[in-house]
């Protein structure tokens, strides 16, 4: 990864110093849930801006199967709305202390089995079974009327007139 402004630079170069940090380099991807796991906490550090506020964040879910704590920015709309999976915060001083108190109790926050949960609601079969519940609940309706009435769907209406009018049920 290309570092080009000073301060990330700078910030980068005291980062690999540390004896608990490994900068690895690229890795496949199916690789990478073992790396999570090995994580005491994973940091999501989004910017807020758009589009990416509205956005999903996929490194979230990965981190969510790996059940590890996590300390993430308010920078996604959709994190804000997984607290206790995860500790927001707004700052660096508030990264940190989130951090120490993870640690002080030895990253251990009781939310394993919460996490693994949600992430089993997650996955993409998950995800694509819902949608397909969702649509159907959609559909019955529809299919019912069109089905059982042999105007498929169509009602005779007479205007003020008394002239008929057909009107097709949604």
């Amino acid at each position: 990864m290309a570092i080009t402004d000073r301060v990330h630079s700078r910030a980068r170069e005291h980062v690999m110093q540390l004896p608990n940090v490994r900068f690895t380099g690229p890795k496949p991807y199916g690789e990478l849930a073992g790396y999570a796991r090995a994580f005491d906490v994973a940091v999501l550090p989004y910017l807020r801006s758009e589009p990416t506020y509205s956005g999903s964040s996929t490194r979230f879910y990965e981190h969510l199967a790996a059940c590890r704590p996590m300390v993430a920015t308010p920078g996604l709309e959709e994190l804000t709305r997984k607290v206790p999976l995860l500790r927001l915060i707004e700052t660096a001083e508030q990264a940190a202390e989130a951090i120490a108190d993870l640690e002080a109790i030895g990253f251990d926050d009781g939310l394993t089995t919460a996490r693994w949960e949600e992430s089993q609601n997650g996955t993409w079969q998950a995800r694509a079974a819902q949608m397909q519940e969702e649509l159907s609940a959609m559909w019955r309706p529809l299919a019912g009327a069109r089905t059982s009435d042999p105007g498929h769907g169509r009602k005779h209406i007479r205007n003020g007139r008394g002239a008929a009018l057909k009107q097709r049920r949604l």
